[in-house]
């Protein structure tokens, strides 16, 4: 991330690219001052997106709470940043506190510290969103690492429900105390917009006695994030911790994750990641057959403006020869992708390349793909 730079009348920052913010994508664009982007129009998430979201947060607070020693009190859509290939990032620690660092840290939710009441008089700017907020922090002015809990119980109910809290208060004090008033009696038709697997801890997340939340070790061990496509995200974020061939392995069988995956993961999350490999030309062999696999799901446009600017250096790769053979073994893939002009531009060298080669195996590819065609 870059310095911040400040000035007269700005202030200036650089981070990874940004898609946008979690209240964004759930449809508040009141703080942008320009034309909704078409992304942003009707924009809806998943299931997958929705579980691996949540899962990215629980491992946020786990890391903030254990390693870190801090509690975040600011867990909200607005605090929360989802980066051009998906991934959801925990932002917006202006409001962070430090926990006592001599205390011993299997003492857990025992840990808490001073933290300033919610005020009416003071701008809800200045202050943490009262909708995701605990009630020990608003009204008591104590924090607890189970604080950030109910802020995340608050936004698996704000993502299940249109964007909305369990009790939106528009930043009234008296409308939040009538609502955390009801928490201790949840009805079921209220969470009935939740899958059943996590009703019962959103529950226990927003209860108002701290100690009965459960914290995100608990949270991460729910049937909500035993996902295929789910499992397949989260070994994906651990490649680059495996060396050559346990990667090779798991893009093996990375195309039956594919086809479960929404297009949008495997276009922007998926692909992304993928292309990193095209710098070492003997993984390409093992990398083409899933992104083959998802060429085969998208349209020829998305193709050109998404896949083909970064995929065009793997139809240049001679070495190994394994990467001119898969091409060739999907070559109708390919075909009912490129426009006629890139299939001259780009697809005509390789095949003028594989009638050159002296590798019999990949000449008789050549032909057997141009009979199918």
């Amino acid at each position: 991330m870059h310095p911040l730079e400040d000035s007269r009348d700005s202030l200036g920052f650089a981070t990874e690219p940004v898609f946008t913010s979690l209240a964004n994508a759930l449809g508040r664009h009141d703080n942008l001052t320009g034309p909704i982007t078409d992304k942003l129009t009707d924009f809806k998430f998943t299931d997958i997106e929705l579980k691996y979201g949540i899962l990215q947060i629980c491992e946020a607070l786990l890391f903030i709470h254990r390693d870190s020693r801090q509690l975040h009190l600011n867990v909200a859509p607005e605090s929360i940043i989802i980066n051009r290939m998906g991934s959801w990032k925990l932002c917006g620690f202006e409001f962070a506190k430090p926990l006592p660092v001599n205390r011993a840290q299997s003492e857990g939710d025992d840990d808490s510290v001073d933290v300033l009441c919610w005020q009416s008089t003071v701008l809800p700017l200045c202050q943490p969103q009262l909708d995701y907020s605990s009630p020990e922090t608003v009204i008591n002015g104590r924090a607890t690492p189970s604080s950030d809990m109910f802020s995340v119980g608050m936004l698996l109910y704000a993502l299940h429900n249109n964007g909305y809290s369990l009790f939106p208060c528009k930043d009234s004090y008296a409308a939040y105390r009538t609502g955390v008033n009801q928490l201790k009696h949840i009805k079921a038709t209220q969470l009935i917009g939740l899958p059943e697997s996590v009703r019962d801890y959103v529950k226990m997340l927003l209860h108002p006695d701290p100690n009965v939340r459960p914290d995100p070790h608990e949270l991460l061990k729910l049937t909500y994030f035993h996902d295929p496509g789910v499992s397949a995200l989260q070994s994906l974020d651990e490649l680059r911790q495996l060396d050559n061939l346990a990667r090779s392995r798991f893009y093996k069988n990375l195309p039956l994750s594919i086809r479960i995956l929404p297009k949008r993961i495997n276009l922007h999350r998926v692909y992304s990641q993928l292309s990193e490999e095209f710098v070492n030309p003997n993984m390409v062999p093992f990398v083409l057959p899933p992104i083959l696999e998802i060429v085969d799901r998208i349209s020829r446009e998305e193709f050109t403006t998404v896949i083909l600017p970064s995929f065009q250096k793997v139809l240049c790769i001679r070495e190994p020869v394994q990467v001119l053979l898969v091409l060739l073994q999907n070559l109708n893939i390919l075909t009912s992708k490129f426009s006629p002009v890139d299939f001259r531009k780009y697809m005509l060298p390789v095949l003028t390349s594989s009638l050159e080669t002296s590798t019999t195996s990949i000449v008789v590819q050549f032909i057997l793909s141009l009979t199918r065609s």
